[in-house]
């Protein structure tokens, strides 16, 4: 095979949930110069592309590169775009890889390629096109540039406003410290399953905000306009944070403020309390955005949440606390201006 001009290797467009991105691979000296790529499956069918009449392209790759743009299309007039200016430079050592890897200078990036889509000729300087136009992320993540006064970032604060989110205040700087999968290299970040965010909500049975790692993700099917669904990542909580995040959100929500009558009657409840049905699993939180611009209304499935009805508080000595009734409802909606309502 003649050697790939480099222009055929500075702009790879991988597109991913929600988003695509602008890569820039590496070119790798040892054992001798060569692009950053390897192809990890074929397709069984022999067909003619890159020059050769009955080829098996390419079907599964991995790329290794530098992400100089991603672009973010939310619908609805929810379009972000973020540059990086600088790439990282040889030599490219396996030292210097792993460092430029830990640090997020550097994707490595699992894509799939449409056999149909190959390029039939060969690239010259002339005609670039050594990929498909687009390839898809199969796994892999690229994390996205955070500034260093994100409130003051117009792009940030538009996102995180349009979800419902507040830009956390505190523990960013650790992010990229943490063990294992919890680990964040940006409190942004792109890969195959949509967008990651750090960040806080509100939650309507919480006074204090909720800091976690959420997940946003398209719904299909969604139509023209994308339907987004936004949810906790368990596996990106650390585990001291989940345990602490088991204890709020399992602790009841009982009160004064949550009485039903002003007036007490016979076997009428007067009383209800809020509880996590099984207070050891995190509950599958999941906020629905129809269109973007509105705000999110929050979801619980089936069987997370319980309503206790009760005859008193638990703190009034002059009537027991008798139960009435516990009500576990089949759907749980809400949302950050609202108290929340079930069914």
């Amino acid at each position: 095979m003649p050697s790939i001009p480099a222009a055929a290797m500075t702009s790879v467009t991988v597109q991913g949930p929600l988003w695509s991105a602008q890569v820039q691979l590496v070119e790798l000296a040892q054992p001798q110069s060569h692009w950053a790529f390897r192809t990890l499956f074929l397709n069984q069918r022999q067909r003619r592309g890159l020059g050769v009449d009955a080829i098996h392209l390419p079907g599964t790759l991995l790329l290794l590169g530098s992400v100089s743009q991603v672009s973010v299309d939310l619908g609805g007039g929810g379009s972000f775009q973020w540059q990086r200016s600088v790439s990282p430079t040889p030599p490219f050592t396996p030292e210097r890889l792993r460092q430029f890897l830990n640090s997020g200078d550097l994707s490595l990036l699992l894509v799939q390629a449409e056999p149909g889509q190959w390029p039939e000729t060969f690239p010259q300087e002339a005609t670039p096109s050594f990929f498909p136009d687009r390839l898809t992320c199969l796994t892999g993540e690229i994390p996205l540039p955070w500034p260093q006064a994100p409130q003051s970032d117009a792009q940030i604060s538009q996102l995180y406003r349009g979800l419902s989110l507040e830009i956390p205040s505190q523990g960013v700087d650790g992010l990229q410290q943490r063990p294992g999968a919890s680990r964040l290299l940006s409190p942004l970040s792109v890969h195959s399953g949509g967008l990651s965010i750090y960040g806080q909500v509100q939650l309507p049975w919480q006074t204090q905000p909720l800091a976690a790692v959420f997940q946003l993700t398209q719904r299909l099917p969604s139509g023209d306009i994308p339907q987004l669904r936004l949810t906790l990542e368990p596996d990106r909580i650390l585990p001291r944070r989940s345990r602490r995040l088991h204890r709020r959100l399992g602790r009841p929500r009982s009160g004064p403020e949550s009485r039903l009558l002003l007036t007490r009657r016979a076997m009428v409840p007067d009383w209800v309390t809020l509880a996590i049905v099984d207070p050891s699993v995190l509950p599958q939180l999941a906020w629905e955005i129809p269109p973007w611009g509105q705000p999110p209304q929050l979801y619980l499935p089936p069987q997370e949440i319980t309503l206790l009805l009760r005859r008193s508080g638990p703190g009034n000595q002059a009537t027991p606390a008798t139960s009435l009734a516990q009500v576990v409802p089949d759907t749980v909606q809400g949302s950050p201006h609202c108290r929340g309502h079930s069914s």
